[in-house]
């Protein structure tokens, strides 16, 4: 069986924990269901949590990894956690404009922004 896990980088920082998301495009089913379950495991059970999630190398989100963003700020919000996103390409930063999920989210040209906005 073929493990489909998207390629992550976890880093604790001094204020907050960063997650660098290293796939050029997630759209494989299994690697989003992985990374939703990824980011779940960094929240739960870690009340406020602040994180960032680098999107740095990534051109393309599917609708379901986008789906994902938002059911983890939900899960991230029940939890008394922070979430910020950065480093958005412009093709996902237009998607969530368009579909006003923009509004959903803190979102900061680079990570170094993200992490001192906390």
């Amino acid at each position: 069986m073929v493990e489909h896990k998207p390629k992550l980088r976890v880093t604790q920082g001094e204020t907050a924990t960063q997650v660098d998301l290293l796939d050029l495009t997630l759209t494989d089913e299994l690697a989003v269901q992985s990374l939703r379950d990824s980011l779940y495991g960094l929240i739960d059970g870690h009340p406020d949590l602040r994180l960032v999630i680098n999107l740095e190398a990534v051109d393309f989100l599917s609708t379901a990894a986008i789906g994902v963003l938002v059911a983890v700020r939900r899960r991230a919000d029940k939890n008394d956690a922070d979430m910020r996103l950065c480093a958005l390409a412009p093709a996902i930063r237009e998607t969530l404009n368009v579909t006003r999920l923009v509004e959903q989210f803190q979102i900061h040209d680079t990570a170094d922004q993200a992490l001192r906005s906390f």
